[in-house]
């Protein structure tokens, strides 16, 4: 993982992808195994909480599918082509990336 700043995220995206369509997402869990058991983490704090119910609100992560898999979870912020027009849209679309993903950010192509 290499550090950049805003301005270097933008140079090197149109030096080494301009014209190419792409994905900017940000990383929310990263190589994790499944939280399983207790509820006492999830909104309704255990209270209530009965397996397979849905929640009203998520003010906690996700649970995740198996207790024996590594999951990576990722919210793609923007689909867009890399070029100087849309420049403004890839900048906002980068700092809205790297606040979500508390600094870390991911560009996958087509």
């Amino acid at each position: 993982m290499v550090r950049f700043s805003d301005q270097q995220i933008q140079d090197t995206l149109l030096k080494e992808h301009n014209g190419e369509e792409g994905r900017l997402a940000a990383p929310l869990i990263a190589g994790e195994k499944d939280i399983t058991g207790s509820c006492s983490n999830c909104c309704c704090a255990g209270d209530s909480c009965e397996p397979g119910r849905w929640h009203d609100r998520m003010s906690t992560r996700p649970r995740l599918a198996s207790g024996y898999k590594v999951h990576d979870i990722e919210l793609v912020v923007d689909r867009v082509k890399v070029s100087e027009a849309n420049r403004k849209r890839q900048v906002e679309s980068c700092d809205t990336a790297l606040n979500k993903g508390k600094g870390n950010m991911l560009r996958y192509g087509r």
